[in-house]
């Protein structure tokens, strides 16, 4: 089935060579290539020679473009073979969607291997491409490199012309938001660290379940048919080719264990996802527990890998676990306070472990997700909240245990040294409940800052040149924000 979800960009390769050819290029579908901030840039040597590049110096949290898809569908229904029966039809029978699916990978199939055109027949079957190719008055190839054009550059949202010129990187400078309220249905596109001038702008392709180097490769290789060669993965590469065989041994190893790893936590979010809407108190309390005691055995695994110099674990893999073990523990206190209105408070001893694994694994998702998403990032924001309600909740119930273990960070809660409060030699030792309260809210503070860079009020009032427009219309952002760069001064 197509691999298409909201927020991430499923192109590959957006092939140009032929574009002049078929008489199409980026303004006939409703752009003007490019502002003072970025433009369409010809490269020779990656994607399908085509990308965007910024102009000039660009802060983190600044609007790229917004764009209006050629032609919407409801993502979780293209999965349904009628569902995406009906969208290529409607792709082929609109000509501004016929027209944005030629300059988009593959324009032919010529471009595609042989594996990946039976898969795209397999999904509709040969019977049902005939009927389409036969209502729309075009051949059997051209439903198929229509439904391919679909698979590599359909976001959730719909189909763009311009969007999917962005290429990918594992450590992108720009993300991909979905349409806002007020935006005409516009996705937009918006830095989330400092872009050099000349630098090419790029977004994640991978799926946000795609969390180890290994799994990560295997999507971008099946779903886009590419190897990826960007700063990241080529660092990588360049360190395992110069490790010993012992040390090549022990990574492919440690890739087995985090493949494992990343199969439990995809288990235990699954059944998360199952409590939060179960109604039966009683059952969702015991299963909740029972998640909380496997989160805390996994995140030894964490603890482990921060201490391993020879194979270090992906971050996105520990950030993913930390995320869940939060959530878990979060989940425990909402249930704690439910099963407490009906006079069955839970123990004690495990309101205070979940209590303190809110706190540790929210600072620790924090830690990992500075080493890939940097200091700007929106996900960036959320974390540094988490962290201040995580140390109001334990200043509240447990402020001795807390300020004995901030006292003495690496006794248990090594996390803790991540926190900003000053600890003094000598006699004077102590740390006061007002010196925590400053951390809550310089984290509040931060986060908030960070979340003010990425203002989604663009349409109508900011931004109003996509107001009554027709799909296909883009808009290309081409200012900084006023006040934008006082607020990102106060971060730096």
């Amino acid at each position: 089935s197509l691999n298409i979800r909201e927020g991430i960009l499923e192109g590959e390769d957006d092939s140009d060579d032929d574009d002049q050819a078929l008489g199409v290029n980026v303004k006939s579908i409703g752009s003007s290539e490019h502002s003072t901030l970025s433009a369409v840039t010809e490269f020779s040597d990656i994607g399908g020679c085509r990308g965007l590049t910024a102009l000039s110096k660009i802060p983190p949290g600044v609007l790229i473009l917004a764009e209006i898809p050629a032609v919407t569908w409801s993502g979780s229904n293209l999965e349904e073979e009628d569902d995406l029966g009906r969208t290529i039809e409607a792709c082929l029978n609109s000509e501004l969607a016929h027209q944005t699916t030629k300059i988009l990978h593959p324009q032919s199939l010529k471009s595609c291997d042989t594996e990946e055109i039976q898969r795209a027949e397999d999904v509709l079957g040969s019977l049902r491409i005939s009927e389409i190719a036969s209502k729309s008055g075009v051949t059997i190839e051209e439903v198929l490199r229509v439904l391919l054009v679909l698979q590599h550059n359909g976001f959730e949202s719909g189909l763009y012309g311009v969007l999917t010129m962005l290429n990918h990187s594992c450590n992108p400078n720009c993300i991909k938001f979905s349409p806002s309220t007020g935006s005409s249905s516009a996705s937009e596109i918006w830095t989330v660290r400092e872009v050099e001038k000349g630098e090419e702008l790029t977004i994640c392709y991978c799926e946000p379940l795609e969390t180890t180097s290994e799994s990560i490769r295997q999507f971008l290789e099946v779903h886009h048919r590419f190897f990826c060669k960007c700063s990241f993965c080529t660092n990588e590469a360049i360190t395992e080719n110069n490790l010993t065989d012992e040390r090549r041994h022990l990574l492919r190893n440690a890739n087995v264990q985090a493949a494992k790893l990343q199969e439990l936590i995809v288990g235990m979010e699954q059944e998360m996802q199952f409590l939060r809407n179960l109604d039966d108190l009683e059952v969702g309390f015991e299963s909740v527990v029972k998640l909380m005691r496997a989160t805390t055995d996994l995140s030894s695994v964490e603890s482990d890998a921060n201490t391993t110099d020879d194979i270090p674990a992906s971050p996105r893999l520990l950030a993913r676990l930390c995320k869940l073990a939060a959530n878990v523990a979060v989940t425990f206190l909402e249930y704690s306070e439910k099963t407490d209105e009906r006079g069955r408070r839970p123990k004690g001893i495990l309101l205070k472990i979940a209590s303190f694994s809110f706190l540790r694994n929210s600072i620790s998702l924090l830690s990992h997700q500075m080493k890939y998403l940097g200091p700007y990032h929106p996900d960036i924001a959320s974390s540094h909240i988490d962290i201040a309600e995580a140390l109001e909740c334990v200043l509240k119930f447990y402020p001795e245990d807390l300020i004995t273990a901030l006292c003495a960070p690496l006794d248990g809660f090594p996390e803790l040294k991540l926190l900003k409060i000053q600890i003094k030699s000598g006699e004077s030792t102590a740390i006061t409940k007002q010196a925590i309260v400053k951390e809550s809210i310089r984290f509040r503070a931060e986060g908030t800052l960070i979340k003010n860079l990425y203002s989604r009020s663009l349409f109508p009032s900011r931004y109003v040149s996509l107001r009554g427009c027709l799909p296909g219309a883009c808009h290309w952002g081409d200012l900084i924000p006023p006040g934008h760069c006082k607020n990102f001064s106060a971060l730096t």
